[in-house]
């Protein structure tokens, strides 16, 4: 009696809307091999689509977030990723994937995971993608996929057999002169010639002692290497790197994302959403202090910390301009303002 079949992978994607064409093309590719994907294509409103990610994140058992600039930027995409990792924690997550749609900048909280890219950290096409993430969730589909449709007869020689066999080469004739034989002056201007004749009727000659490097070029590379092997014990790369960072003005950057949806640690109390953590790590300075104000005038709080990395609840929802500035070891400072927008 034959075995009953196995449910389908349940797959949830997560996207910006400013990559509908790149998932709409991925989701496609996913279920043309079988898995069953839920992603947002329909744009829900606000009260739907949170009770449908609620639902939908608690049937899959494989998650994968399409990041682009838009995508790291997106409160949605940042609450259904915490929401994941929230439940992947609990083992209710069999994959978390991240595939880089565009080029962007990731999230320090997101570089330990798994992630499909081209090299060098660039965007991968659908198609690869769809590949790869097939290979994460069902790898015995990949290698069935991967098989040719028929073997030819007999055994596949193996890579140390293809390697080993010789490619064929047309062979060479060695003549002592070209063709038309040289002048008796041709032959004392040029003594010690021979002419490589080539399949493709081309003569090259060939001189039978090359020449010697002239002297002037082994001084100049002993010269070289002298300079750098004083460069490296005096330490002016070291000297120049320090200068460099030294002399650079400090740059504030931070990122911030919503708490997880369905943590349920989260402040007695408070919602989810009006919860929010910020990192700063992205900032740049030689040796940087960190102050922030979150803007919360509501709560009669300092609303303040000096750490690179914070997390604040506001108590009510509204939009509230949050400001870091950080500070190097020379007194040098940047500032940078972003709006952060809290709802209930």
């Amino acid at each position: 009696m034959p075995a009953p079949p196995q449910p389908a992978p349940r797959v949830f994607v997560s996207h910006s809307h400013a990559d509908n064409d790149y998932c709409r093309a991925f989701v496609n590719g996913l279920r043309t091999l079988g898995l069953d994907v839920w992603y947002d294509e329909h744009n829900l409103g606000w009260g739907q689509l949170r009770q449908t990610i609620d639902r939908e994140l608690q049937r899959c058992r494989h998650f994968v977030a399409i990041l682009s600039p838009a995508a790291v930027a997106s409160d949605w995409v940042n609450m259904e990723i915490d929401a994941a990792l929230a439940l992947l924690r609990k083992q209710r997550l069999d994959s978390f994937l991240l595939i880089v749609a565009r080029v962007c900048d990731i999230p320090v909280t997101l570089e330990g995971f798994k992630r499909i890219e081209a090299p060098n950290g660039r965007a991968v096409g659908v198609e690869e993608a769809v590949r790869r993430t097939v290979h994460v969730i069902q790898p015995a589909r990949v290698e069935t996929l991967s098989q040719p449709v028929s073997q030819p007869a007999g055994p596949a020689p193996t890579r140390s057999q293809h390697a080993a066999a010789p490619l064929p080469v047309a062979p060479l004739r060695v003549m002592r002169y070209p063709v038309a034989p040289p002048s008796p002056a041709m032959r004392a201007e040029k003594p010690g010639r021979e002419v490589v004749e080539q399949p493709a009727s081309t003569t090259v000659h060939r001189i039978k002692h090359p020449m010697r490097a002239a002297p002037w070029r082994l001084v100049m590379l002993t010269a070289l290497a002298v300079l750098a092997a004083v460069a490296t014990i005096i330490g002016v790369p070291r000297t120049l790197s320090a200068f460099n960072a030294s002399s650079s003005q400090p740059h504030a950057a931070f990122i911030h994302s919503a708490m997880h949806l369905l943590d349920p640690e989260k402040p007695a109390g408070i919602d989810n959403a009006l919860c929010f953590d910020f990192n700063a790590r992205g900032s740049t300075g030689d040796t940087l202090s960190y102050s922030w104000d979150f803007g919360d005038v509501h709560s009669g709080l300092q609303a303040s910390a000096h750490s690179a990395t914070a997390t604040y609840c506001y108590p009510v929802a509204g939009d509230y301009t949050v400001t870091l500035t950080v500070t190097d070891r020379n007194g040098r400072q940047d500032t940078i303002t972003g709006l952060v927008h809290a709802f209930a």
